[in-house]
């Protein structure tokens, strides 16, 4: 009798109790997964709750693009027969942006890398993108130690951090510039930490990570690195700065490949990443090519003579040949810039032919000169405030309209505007 009391008074107390209200009940039907969709290969799948089974194709639609994009940039076939990306959406509809990834190996040994969507319509893109990339990456090193029989090792985080951002071509010039200003101030370690596993500038600055990646995924003699470093995790050989000297340079003498990256660094100042694309690192390497070092070198600075320093030494031979040298150095400085910039280069180029001719006068020397540092200023004040330049269809005689691109909606004028 005591006991059917306690129970009768628990079963009140249950129906007393407040039905939750933050989610809509949902029928047994509702909650189940729908009827998965595949990709033309059968190794994406998606998966989702009869709710939300319309979501399906717009995911798969996702994935196979990022998947195309991430393969046109590696060269490498995302296709693992012995594999699957699983993509889950959930029933949530709270706006929950976070995405996770697992990894699980099922009873025939193959891999399957689950990407959950708890709310769908609400995921943070960036972060699919992320986990797409890794777990593709991750599928392909896995099907290669399958095919071999072995047990692939890791590869580091900011290999993988920096092939997903190299897809970011907007991205890329900047990057480079971060990485050359950092190599050039002696920010970054010899190559025996900067490709270590745990590489600590790669990690810290995502910059230097794309950069690196980069260079993986450039062909050298037919091969590709990036896939023969995969290929060197799925047989089992850790991953060690000694190994990438080998696949990256040919060769184990670490010192070696030193000289190697810092001559990759220095090319790396002549590659146009972004055609039309004139970025702040861009003006500020422009502004160390307009200094000439003849024999006579004596200027404490450490500089070089600058362009006004010169005009006192018009008549030397050495100088004027060493300014002909350098026009040529300007032209190629603007292959692939904008509009602007190639102006500007185009007005030091025209200084220097002129100073390399013979009879030449010092006043029109420095009526050229100011025309030229003219055009350099109103191009550094915009890099200084970290503004990336593009082709627009104009030149830096309507600098106004460029100045003004942002007070076109209140047609109205900066102070600088109203200066020029």
């Amino acid at each position: 009798m005591r006991k059917r009391g306690i129970f009768l008074f628990l079963f009140c107390l249950f129906l007393a109790c407040p039905v939750r209200a933050e989610e809509p009940l949902r029928s047994p039907r509702e909650r189940l997964y729908s009827a998965p969709v595949y990709s033309r290969d059968g190794v994406v799948m998606i998966k989702a709750r009869a709710a939300q089974m319309s979501l399906r194709a717009p995911v798969l639609v996702f994935v196979e693009r990022v998947r195309e994009e991430l393969g046109r940039a590696t060269q490498l076939k995302f296709a693992p027969e012995n594999g699957i990306l699983e993509v889950l959406i959930g029933d949530r509809q709270d706006g929950a942006t976070d995405v996770r990834l697992s990894r699980t190996i099922d009873v025939h040994g193959g891999d399957c890398e689950t990407i959950f969507l708890p709310d769908a319509k609400s995921s943070d893109l960036h972060e699919l993108r992320r986990c797409i990339c890794v777990a593709l990456l991750r599928l392909w090193v896995f099907d290669a130690a399958f095919a071999a029989g072995t047990k692939p090792a890791e590869i580091p985080m900011w290999l993988v951090n920096g092939v997903i951002r190299y897809l970011d071509r907007s991205s890329r010039q900047t990057d480079v510039d971060r990485a050359l200003l950092l190599w050039s101030r002696a920010c970054l370690p010899p190559a025996h930490d900067l490709f270590a596993m745990e590489s600590r500038a790669a990690m810290s600055e995502p910059a230097v990570a794309a950069l690196l990646a980069s260079w993986f995924m450039e062909k050298r003699n037919n091969l590709l690195p990036l896939e023969l470093a995969l290929r060197h995790a799925a047989k089992g050989n850790p991953w060690t700065p000694q190994s990438v000297a080998k696949i990256l340079g040919g060769t184990d003498d670490l010192f070696a490949f030193d000289r190697q990256i810092d001559r990759r660094m220095l090319a790396e100042k002549r590659v146009v990443k972004q055609p039309g694309i004139t970025t702040p690192g861009i003006v500020r390497r422009f502004r160390d090519k307009l200094f000439l070092y003849p024999r006579f070198f004596e200027n404490t600075n450490g500089r070089g003579y600058s362009p006004r320093q010169i005009i006192e030494r018009f008549e030397d031979p050495e100088v004027k040949t060493l300014a002909l040298r350098q026009a040529d150095l300007i032209r190629v400085t603007t292959l692939g810039r904008d509009l602007m910039f190639t102006e500007m280069a185009g007005a030091y180029e025209t200084f220097f032919r002129a100073f390399a001719k013979k009879n030449v006068k010092p006043g029109e020397l420095t009526r050229l000169l100011m025309a030229a540092e003219d055009l350099r200023s109103v191009l550094e004040s915009r890099a200084e405030n970290g503004e990336i330049m593009g082709n627009t269809g104009g030149s830096l005689e309507g600098a106004k309209s460029f100045f003004c691109m942002g007070h076109e909606a209140t047609q109205t004028t900066c102070r600088r505007c109203r200066s020029l």
